[in-house]
């Protein structure tokens, strides 16, 4: 009888693990699935050109601000933008921005400087 006893104990146990691993297969499998979004994610931003992926060096912000129409070398908004150049931030501000927000853009730092 005591055999019979220790038998099922055993067997208990048996099912315990089994449902240990499935706990732990389970969320194995749920961090496979959080874990596949983020990689299709990453590897589509890695695909597109950031700021990270240039120098975004002051000779690189003054040839793309010597392009821009509306600003004319030397004048005081030109001289302004050079100087906002001198903050790592400012110059991947510029930089991120398309051709057509960058003279805005500058324009609105001169009118928030103002204030």
């Amino acid at each position: 009888m005591r055999m019979d006893g220790i038998g099922v104990s055993h067997s208990r146990s048996k099912k315990g693990k089994k449902k240990s691993r499935e706990k732990v297969g389970g969320a194995a499998k749920m961090v496979a699935q959080i874990d596949h979004p983020i990689t299709v994610a990453e590897s589509q931003v890695g695909s597109y050109p950031t700021v990270e992926n240039y120098n975004c060096n002051i000779p690189m912000v003054i040839n793309m601000l010597d392009n821009l129409e509306n600003i004319v070398r030397g004048s005081e908004l030109y001289m302004f933008a050079t100087r906002l150049f001198c903050v790592k931030e400012k110059r991947e501000m510029f930089f991120a921005l398309g051709e057509d927000l960058r003279t805005i853009w500058i324009h609105s730092e001169l009118a928030s400087r103002r204030i």
